[in-house]
């Protein structure tokens, strides 16, 4: 590597540039350091002195000084992409909280008497959901409806639906328990919300052609 033809101990060297980046420094103001003192970071290879400039560790010297540039360099590339990882990193965490903290809404004593009813039917029927699913009351559908996207909001998109692994870990360990009881029935209602929905756009398709047909 270019750190070997430069210093004498490479690894030690390039630990205190990952220090430093890891402290927020920037990739360019440690490679402008380096362009302008390497001896800074380390001993550099081969020797200086006037006596030795024509011997092998002269040779090694003006080897390692011709190579800082080129250190510098790949230290400013290596520096984007790893503050590019950094910030990937950083939006991961920020956008976990932001799930973390999505509030699911509960459901009054009527939508989860309706949501018990559909989960029986589901494990009596072999986990299909019966066309009473889509004939709830008004109100009961608008809960469902706010709770699903609630979910979809901590989980993402249908994670619940599709019982996705390691949806656990998105709840605190204290609710570890309580969601794990109730996981069927959030994919219950989940399924109920996704029926209600579509029966809405076939029944608006199928209004759309009947509006054609008239207007023909």
């Amino acid at each position: 590597s270019v750190a070997r033809t430069i210093w004498r101990d490479p690894a030690k060297v390039v630990g205190k540039i990952d220090d430093l980046l890891a402290k927020g420094f920037a990739a360019d103001r440690i490679a402008a350091a380096i362009t302008k003192d390497p001896a800074a970071y380390g001993a550099l290879r081969g020797s200086n002195r006037l006596m030795d400039r024509l011997l092998a560790s002269g040779r090694e010297r003006k080897a390692a000084a011709q190579a800082v540039p080129e250190a510098a360099m790949r230290l400013r590339s290596l520096g984007s992409a790893y503050a590019s990882l950094l910030d990937a990193e950083r939006q991961a965490i920020i956008e976990e909280r932001r799930r973390m903290a999505v509030a699911i809404p509960s459901l009054s004593g009527a939508a989860e008497d309706a949501l018990l009813r559909l989960v029986n039917e589901a494990k009596s029927s072999g986990r299909t959901l019966s066309p009473s699913a889509t004939s709830l009351d008004a109100n009961i559908r608008r809960e469902f409806a706010a709770v699903s996207t609630a979910l979809d909001e901590r989980f993402g998109r249908n994670a619940i639906l599709r019982q996705e692994q390691g949806l656990i870990n998105r709840v605190p360990p204290i609710q570890h328990r309580a969601f794990e009881a109730m996981q069927e029935r959030l994919k219950v209602l989940q399924q109920a919300v996704r029926m209600d929905s579509s029966d809405k756009i076939i029944a608006e398709r199928r209004h759309r052609t009947v509006s054609r047909g008239h207007d023909h």
